[in-house]
């Protein structure tokens, strides 16, 4: 499994408002460059499989990245990244607050920004990834998501579930390989 988060996004707009919905926020130009440069360095490795967040940054980054694979993209809504609560996103906070959002998230009942559960969210994308790994179809698996998601995938891998979840990074369009 080849986990890879998808490419530079900007949540401002042109006058520097937040936009008013994240989830549909493009890859910016940097974004597109670091696609397609991770795209590069990979090209040779056999990818016969490709899911993705059904998030458009996450498909772009997928087209980008396994351009030349002649691969069918599928997006899964199971992938898609923590949502926060509405008012969270709609009042003025202290940027701190949005940087360390994932610090509790190994705590019993921890929520992201008053939204996702991290437990349910977790039993979301494990439940799915369980599923795609169940699948005899492939033996190369692309899995383009978000930073969020990919800290869960690789606490399934790990077997540590949330306990590392805060302690994991994930750069823009980087690559993990379980």
């Amino acid at each position: 499994i080849y986990l890879f988060r998808h490419g530079d996004v900007s949540y401002v707009d042109e006058r520097g408002n937040r936009v008013a919905d994240p989830a549909s926020v493009p890859l910016t130009a940097w974004g597109r460059e670091q696609a397609m440069a991770t795209g590069k360095a990979l090209a040779k490795i056999p990818f016969d499989r490709a899911v993705t967040s059904s998030y458009p940054r996450s498909m772009e980054t997928a087209r980008l990245i396994l351009e030349g694979h002649n691969l069918e993209i599928e997006p899964l809504e199971h992938f898609v990244e923590f949502r926060s609560d509405e008012s969270f996103r709609n009042r003025v906070f202290d940027l701190n607050d949005l940087a360390y959002s994932f610090r509790d998230a190994g705590k019993p009942g921890a929520r992201y920004n008053g939204g996702d559960s991290f437990e349910d969210v977790n039993t979301r994308v494990v439940t799915a990834l369980e599923e795609v790994i169940a699948e005899p179809e492939w033996e190369t698996l692309a899995l383009i998501a978000h930073g969020g998601i990919n800290r869960l995938v690789i606490g399934w891998a790990l077997d540590t579930g949330l306990a590392t979840f805060s302690a994991l990074d994930q750069n823009t369009a980087c690559v993990n390989v379980i």
